[in-house]
């Protein structure tokens, strides 16, 4: 979730940690997630996303519990 700034971070419904990043800015072009090409000095992103969703407010940490455990109970 992302919300003023802070951008928090969930694994399996739980949360894993928070940062304090810059303002979010999403416009017409291409965007990644899970990388940052665009730093000199990251590291790649080796892995997978998947159950990524785009909500247009932030929800809260146990609702992000809620949505893991119905989507396990659905498969």
């Amino acid at each position: 979730t992302y919300s003023n700034g802070l951008l928090k971070a969930f694994i399996n419904g739980e949360p894993v940690g928070q940062r304090q990043v810059g303002p979010v800015a999403l416009g017409s072009s291409n965007a990644g997630m899970g990388i940052h090409w665009w730093w000199a000095n990251s590291t790649r992103f080796v892995g997978s996303l998947d159950e990524v969703r785009i909500y247009n407010r932030v929800l809260r940490d146990n609702e992000v519990k809620t949505l893991y455990i119905l989507e396990r109970q659905s498969n």
